[in-house]
């Protein structure tokens, strides 16, 4: 039973009050963007797995086929690879935050080289995004837990563990819907 004065009895006289979003959510800090961060590892796969089905990306791409095509879609797991190797001991000297920031250059530096005209630029932001998702997992859910007000911990940290689902529905979705794009 809830006592009174405690903080649980104050959520939820905020939630009949109608302040969800501000005062009893997981949501209402900094937790709530950064469960979003998990998004970007479920994007890619689900954008790489729509990209092999559409001919625009296969003439772009020279229509690569056996290790070729294998080597495209494992670059962002080498990234990933790479960068989980150094991001604790980044996390643990610098701070969480600093990982968040490394992996928000990355991800920049990503979508940068993806707008090239060319396989290598593509490659190389497959790549990056790849060490941006290794920066958000190994320091995004442990930040959540250190600045999540604690009855929010587990919701917060399951929002990011979700993120995966999100960004993969929002690159299907995107896929399905420009396919028909000429360019």
């Amino acid at each position: 039973m809830v006592q009174e004065g405690t903080y649980a009895e104050a959520s939820l006289l905020c939630l009949l009050a109608g302040h969800v979003l501000y005062v009893s959510s997981p949501c209402s800090s900094t937790a709530c963007p950064l469960t979003a961060s998990a998004s970007a590892n479920g994007y890619d796969g689900s954008l790489m797995n729509g990209l092999q089905a559409l001919h625009q990306w296969r003439d772009f791409m020279s229509a690569p086929t056996g290790v070729w095509l294998g080597f495209i879609n494992a670059i962002y797991w080498a990234g990933t690879g790479i960068t989980y190797l150094t991001m604790p001991w980044i996390s643990n000297r610098y701070g969480r935050k600093l990982g968040v920031y490394i992996g928000y250059g990355f991800l920049a530096l990503g979508v940068g080289l993806c707008g090239t005209d060319n396989e290598t630029g593509f490659i190389l932001s497959r790549f990056f995004v790849g060490c941006a998702s290794a920066c958000f997992a190994a320091t995004v859910p442990l930040l959540i837990n250190e600045i999540a007000y604690p009855t929010h911990r587990g919701i917060a940290n399951a929002l990011f563990m979700c993120g995966w689902y999100v960004g993969g529905t929002i690159a299907a979705f995107i896929v399905s819907d420009t396919h028909w794009l000429c360019s």
